[in-house]
């Protein structure tokens, strides 16, 4: 405890009597600090909340940033299935998932995008990209969206940015790679894509890394790419990212590697076993998309909803049931050296 701490503590003698309240206890004997400085017990106490407090916050600093994107739409206005409660929902299990695995998670929205100087210009652009899908273009505001998270990550400075679908599937003191602007980027921070269409080159935008001036550069490369391509109906980003592939044959504007499993690859329609852990072995997270959901096996990690339940509005259960399961099994497997 630094001497400011304990400084600190005297201008603090309403809290040092909510404390004593809260314990029922207030015991007043003087006690010594490390620093000479005499202190009662509960004073003592509240030194050691504030320490701890002290050290969360250094912990959150050294920790990574994970980022997602996320604005509330209209329901009238999106075609995605899920409500807006099971969105939130969805955040807050993307929250807790990657905070448990050793990362800071911070969720970016449309704001966070109007904050880069570029941002006019991006959407400028922007407004040439066809976007209207089906549904009668129903999801036309979601699709745009898509497009402005890149703009969000540039914003705040690059980093990490995974879909509020994507789930870690190591602890951070599990990776290895630089520390590249305290950001823990891979590959000096050259911008990576890393889940791919299975037996392709062809990236999916749901787990990236890059600097602030990769994120820039891809965010233009990506809407510039998609107003090239009026005579769609819809391009979205992904369409956009895979198609980049036919500049990227040397690997100049991204690096990709097969890092994330599809979610259906892992709802298997039965309760792991240790066997089954091979599956996940080389992969550092899993995608439960809305495909994901609705192509797997999901016997044994069901929502607690009876019959009446919607498998896309589910996704956010699904999610948290299958990852219990997998680290009850798996992590257990990692201990005994198997």
């Amino acid at each position: 405890i630094s001497v400011d701490n304990e400084e600190k503590i005297k201008t603090f003698p309403n809290t040092i009597s909510q404390y004593c309240a809260v314990d029922l206890i207030c015991d007043r004997e003087p006690a010594q600090s490390k620093s000479g400085l005499s202190f009662t017990s509960n004073e003592e106490r509240l030194l050691s909340v504030i320490k701890r407090e002290d050290d969360l916050q250094t912990d959150k600093r050294q920790r990574p940033v994970i980022h997602t994107f996320f604005n509330r739409i209209a329901p009238s206005k999106k075609g995605t299935g899920m409500s807006g409660k099971s969105d939130e929902e969805h955040v807050a299990a993307w929250k807790e998932q990657w905070s448990n695995a050793g990362w800071d998670p911070v969720v970016l929205n449309l704001e966070d995008a109007k904050k880069h100087p570029r941002y006019n210009e991006f959407v400028k652009t922007l407004e040439n990209v066809p976007l209207m899908g089906g549904n009668n273009g129903l999801n036309k505001v979601y699709n745009q969206l898509c497009f402005l998270r890149w703009m969000a990550m540039a914003a705040a400075g690059g980093g990490w940015m995974s879909d509020y679908d994507v789930i870690p599937l190591r602890h951070i003191e599990e990776e290895e790679y630089s520390n590249h602007n305290n950001a823990f980027l891979p590959n000096d921070g050259f911008f990576t894509v890393y889940s791919v269409v299975r037996g392709t080159d062809q990236g999916v935008p749901c787990l990236m890394s890059g600097s602030t001036e990769e994120w820039e550069k891809m965010a233009f490369k990506i809407v510039e790419n998609g107003a090239t391509h009026p005579e769609e109906l819809m391009w979205s980003d992904m369409f956009a990212l895979m198609d980049l592939r036919h500049q990227n044959l040397q690997n100049e504007l991204f690096i990709y590697e097969d890092k994330v499993i599809p979610g259906q690859d892992v709802l298997l329609g039965h309760y792991w076993s240790k066997e089954d852990c091979t599956t996940t072995k080389n992969y550092r997270a899993v995608h439960f998309s809305h495909h994901a959901v609705k192509a797997g096996n999901l016997i044994g990690v069901e929502p607690e909803h009876g019959d009446d339940w919607d498998k896309l509005n589910a996704r956010s259960e699904i999610l948290q049931n299958w990852h219990r399961m997998w680290k009850q099994v798996c992590e257990e497997t990692k201990e005994d050296g198997n």
